[in-house]
């Protein structure tokens, strides 16, 4: 009887390891190709003073479906130099939401996309 809970408990953590995996590839061969998760544009928002580490700017996308600018934060663990002032070109890829922490008391945090890749133009 023992046996059998022991095999019913590696039964599930097997099924949850094959969950996890399948959780972290791409959905589609043309995903896993162009990257459904890049973002491009010119930084028109520049904050560098997050409390956690990171820099929070607003890329004004160069995508034609997105008028309005979004979140992305620069975090320490971003590979790519950091971005320096608004108006700079910047290309990269994004994986995960983040938080921009403002103040620890009372806690105000902006929330954004973090930036796993990123390459800004010079000027």
């Amino acid at each position: 009887m023992r046996h059998l809970h022991h095999f019913k408990l590696l039964a599930v953590f097997i099924v949850a390891i094959g969950f996890g995996v399948a959780l972290c590839l791409p959905t589609s061969k043309a995903q896993a190709v162009v990257g459904e998760n890049s973002f491009g544009g010119r930084i028109s928002y520049y904050y560098p003073a997050c409390l956690n580490g990171g820099i929070y700017t607003l890329v004004l996308s160069a995508r034609p479906p997105y008028l309005a600018p979004l979140p992305y934060i620069w975090t320490p663990g971003t590979i790519g130099i950091p971005p320096s002032h608004p108006g700079q070109e910047i290309l990269g890829l994004f994986d995960i939401p983040y938080m921009c922490v403002i103040s620890y008391y009372p806690f105000f945090a902006l929330p954004g996309l973090r930036m796993e890749l990123e390459q800004v133009s010079p000027i």
